[in-house]
């Protein structure tokens, strides 16, 4: 198959990493791939979308940013860009990652007498909300629509109201290889200053008012005299990082127990930093609905505590692989307490998540899933 992603940002964030890893799989499979993306504001720039996917062995279709004033423009030279490389390519699926995407594959084809299949991901934790150009794309210009859970899938069938017809689910994807425990240094430890006995619970997160870190802080500070060796490390970066974090832990005393990883890390070094983790803590999806720090987590064999928001419930089964609690403090506190005192557990939790990773998330299983989606489409 000749297959075209479309995903209208430059930035390595949010579904940045899992649209990549999926084109990488379905390549791996044997499939012409094809990546369009936002052009940066600087070529040189080492950390966007487009230097990642050239990382990667692809050459992206490079699409116009624009202004206020001028996004018309881009939009009609965007939607002509894609038009042409569809006729140049005999493209057969369309793969669209947000709504503007979408709306660009469905222009790009109205000319064409042979029709490429569009396909619409929803790559957000929740509904996608209804308008007139989203239910005019959904109704009219969809050939398969794919949400991230079963739950999100059923609320978003009832949202268009019988619009979307061939429908699926498809999770998020891991590099289950790079996120491995046997492949990370020893040393990561020492250079954090982590004693050998401590129990360190780990956070990935923007660090903003919603990701509900004071649930976090008030359950440590409950179980700060019972475990004194139990230290959070904190992987992410945020405006108010010093007030939501930093300050409140110092009011709560827990200062010391507090390890902040403020700068960005590299690829390899952030694989190693989350692999000295005992347990994660996952009270809220960011902007990346799959929840990718949980399936990092996971694949490392680490056991994880989700709340029961979003696609979380779904990706960690209680009590197999990690805990589902409410994110309240008292239930934290009880689902860390029920870690942090039982070896065992981790172990036997962390050694189910590795596998549920392995099975149901790994790059060439969702590839594979993909690739079913795409052939149904097409028959």
């Amino acid at each position: 198959m000749n297959i075209l992603h479309i995903y209208s940002d430059w930035k390595w964030t949010g579904p940045s990493e899992p649209i990549l890893n999926l084109c990488i799989g379905l390549k791996q499979t044997g499939h012409n791939v094809s990546l369009a993306c936002l052009e940066p504001p600087d070529e040189l720039q080492t950390n966007s979308f487009p230097f990642r996917i050239r990382e990667k062995g692809f050459n992206p279709i490079l699409l116009r940013r624009s202004g206020k004033l001028s996004f018309l423009f881009a939009l009609m030279e965007n939607i002509n860009r894609i038009e042409e490389f569809i006729k140049q390519n005999s493209v057969d699926i369309i793969h669209a990652h947000t709504s503007l995407d979408h709306f660009i594959a469905a222009k790009a084809v109205r000319h064409l007498a042979k029709k490429p299949k569009i396909i619409r991901t929803n790559h957000k934790g929740f509904q996608l909300l209804p308008s007139l150009i989203t239910n005019w794309l959904i109704k009219y210009k969809t050939d398969g629509y794919i949400a991230l859970s079963k739950d999100l899938l059923e609320v978003d069938r009832k949202s268009f109201a019988g619009s979307i017809e061939k429908s699926w689910s498809l999770g998020g994807i891991v590099d289950t290889d790079k996120f491995n425990r046997e492949k990370m240094h020893d040393d990561i430890r020492a250079r954090l200053k982590i004693n050998k006995d401590d129990i360190i619970a780990g956070v990935v997160a923007r660090i903003q008012r919603h990701r509900r870190f004071e649930i976090i802080l008030s359950a440590l500070e409950v179980l700060a005299k019972e475990f004194p060796n139990l230290k959070l490390l904190v992987i992410g970066r945020g405006t108010y990082q010093d007030e939501i974090l930093t300050e409140s832990a110092k009011e709560k005393g827990l200062q010391d127990n507090i390890i902040h990883i403020r700068q960005r890390l590299h690829d390899t070094d952030y694989a190693e930093y989350l692999s000295v983790i005992d347990f994660g803590i996952f009270l809220v999806p960011g902007s990346d609905g799959s929840c990718r720090a949980v399936l990092e987590m996971m694949s490392l064999a680490k056991p994880v505590i989700v709340s029961r928001i979003g696609i979380l419930p779904e990706i960690i089964d209680n009590e197999v692989n990690g805990l589902v609690i409410d994110d309240t403090p008292e239930q934290l506190a009880q689902a860390i307490r029920n870690l942090a005192a039982n070896q065992d557990n981790r172990v036997k939790y962390g050694l189910s998540a590795r596998a549920k990773a392995i099975r149901d998330f790994r790059i060439e299983s969702v590839a594979k899933k993909a690739e079913e989606i795409y052939l149904s489409v097409l028959e």
